[in-house]
Order: C-alpha cells, then sequence, then structure tokens
C-alpha cells in the first residue's frame, strides 16, 4: 500500500510538472507575442519618424530653393535654357559653351520656334559679347557669332534681324541705315558694339582693352563665318561694301 502511495505520489508529480511547463510555454509565448506586436510598433513609429524627417528636409530644401529665387531676383523662378545659353558662352569648358551655342542659334534660327525678334536679339547680344572679359566670354560669343552669321545668311534671315532690331542697335557714332547693304549693316553694327566712344560715363583702361579686342574677335568671326566671300562671288557691292 505504501508502494502505491508512493507510485500515486509520484504520478501527480508529473502531472503537476507537465502542467507548470505547459503554462510556462504559454507565458512565454504570449510574452513573445507582446514583444513582437511591440517591436512592429516600434518599427512602425520609426519609420513614421523617418517618413517626419524626410518631410522636414523636402520642406527645407523647398524653403532654401525659395529663398534663394528670392535673393536672385526670381532669376530662377523660370527655367529658360535661351537666355542661360548666353551665360554658358562664358564657360571655361568648350563643350559647355558648343552646347550653349547649339541651344542659342537652335531657338533662334533654325527651331521650330525661331522667329526674326529673338535672332535680333541674339546678335544684338553676341556683338556685345565679344567685348566682355569675362572668363571664357570673348571665345565662346566670337565662336557663337561665327555660326550665327552663316545660318542667318545662308537661311535669308538677316532682313528679318535688321528689321526687328531695337533704335538703340542703330545709334552709335557709326551709321546704321535700312538702304545700306546688309554687309555694310554687319560691319557698322560690328563698329558701333566695340566702340568705347558709345559707352556713356567714365570709362576704364580695361574696359578700352576689352572693346579693342572685341573688335578684333569679331572681325574674326565675320571672315570665319564665310559671308564675306559669299557676298563678294553674289555680286552685290563686292569689296567696296567689305
Amino acid at each position: 500500500t505504501t508502494t502505491d502511495d508512493n507510485n500515486n505520489n509520484n504520478d501527480d508529480d508529473d502531472e503537476m510538472m507537465m502542467d507548470a511547463e505547459e503554462e510556462t510555454e504559454e507565458v512565454v509565448a504570449t510574452s513573445n507575442s507582446k514583444n513582437s506586436a511591440a517591436d512592429v510598433e516600434g518599427d512602425e513609429a520609426e519609420e513614421d519618424g523617418n517618413n517626419d524627417v524626410d518631410d522636414d528636409d523636402e520642406q527645407m530644401a523647398n524653403h532654401q530653393k525659395q529663398q534663394q529665387q528670392l535673393q536672385n531676383g526670381g532669376r530662377d523662378a523660370v527655367e529658360n535654357p535661351f537666355l542661360d545659353s548666353f551665360y554658358g558662352l562664358a564657360s571655361l569648358d568648350p563643350k559647355e559653351r558648343s552646347q550653349a551655342a547649339q541651344i542659342m542659334l537652335h531657338h533662334s534660327l533654325f527651331g521650330p520656334t525661331a522667329n526674326s525678334k529673338d535672332a535680333a536679339y541674339t546678335f544684338r547680344r553676341l556683338l556685345n559679347g565679344v567685348c566682355s572679359g569675362r572668363a571664357a566670354a570673348r571665345q565662346g560669343n566670337a565662336s557663337a557669332l561665327t555660326n550665327f552669321l552663316k545660318l542667318a545668311f545662308s537661311m535669308d534671315k538677316m532682313e528679318g534681324v535688321r528689321e526687328n532690331s531695337s533704335s538703340s542697335a542703330s545709334k552709335g557714332v557709326h551709321e546704321v541705315s535700312a538702304d545700306q547693304s546688309m554687309l555694310r549693316y554687319v560691319r557698322s553694327r560690328l563698329l558701333n558694339a566695340t566702340d568705347i566712344r558709345n559707352v556713356k560715363g567714365p570709362k576704364k583702361s580695361s574696359e578700352e582693352r576689352d572693346h579693342q579686342f572685341g573688335r578684333l574677335f569679331g572681325i574674326l568671326a565675320i571672315v570665319r563665318s564665310g559671308i564675306l566671300a559669299t557676298y563678294v562671288d553674289e555680286g552685290a557691292g563686292g569689296a567696296d561694301d567689305a
């Protein structure tokens, strides 16, 4: 009988041990489940926090951009590749100058939106640009002027350039009139753009030097454009106008 009681006690102990183990496993499982849920919530909170940081960064970037636009007088508010191309001509990188010239010529002469008004504006800017001593502006504007004249003459665009040029572009110490031959018109415009006497106010010695170099580069641009040979070949005035 004592043996049976001991056996029963052992069985009860084993059963209690098993129940305890099962309860322990349930507690561990529940705890793990809670921890997993807490981890997920923590990850989501962290992700939301990162998103908030990203939003703050984007807002700050937009704010800085707006401030920069205000400081620049709104010039960056609307991009204009055509106007930007004139600044690109002063780049020290030859590839950038070439790309800028292509954009400019495409817009003003042979692109789908090309018009005589923009062509006249381009001609004036290029003539003034050869007098600039900033970076590589003189080289860039002279090269673009060469191609501008070559295209404008071959596409019969120069008459539209003359008609749409502002009255101020025709003023100067050198006569510019509608009765001139086209080649003489180009010559007079170059002489006026590169004559320091047309600059109002006190002149610096560096400005005089820039205008002298500008005239030299302008003459080279005209020669390289080939319009002198074309004009002579057409026999519309010969060497006298040249």
